[in-house]
């Protein structure tokens, strides 16, 4: 793995810059932004997923969305569900072992 970089924070000209790029190319093309040459200078140092992490926050705080899912969201009882869902296949093929003895 590649060396860890500190974390710097994101100015003002950082913002506006990613902002623009991804008026420009579309949300994804993180890439593409850090090779435009006008952006370049304003991105150095960036890595796209330096760019793909600060769009999501930028746009989720836009949304008055949370950046960080909610532990009380569905995706966080997915496990539960999975558990329950596995019990019910066992107790099924009990059953059905059952009928056939």
């Amino acid at each position: 793995m590649g060396k860890k970089r500190g974390y710097s924070r994101w100015n003002d000209d950082e913002e506006k810059a990613l902002r623009t790029g991804v008026a420009k190319y579309g949300e994804g093309k993180w890439k593409r932004i850090l090779a435009d040459q006008g952006l370049m200078k304003y991105l150095d140092g960036r890595t796209n997923v330096d760019l793909k992490d600060k769009w999501r926050t930028l746009s989720c705080a836009e949304a008055g969305r949370p950046t960080r899912p909610n532990p009380n969201s569905k995706s966080a009882n997915r496990n539960a569900t999975q558990k329950i869902a596995a019990d019910q296949l066992k107790r099924r093929a009990e059953i059905i072992k059952s009928r056939i003895a």
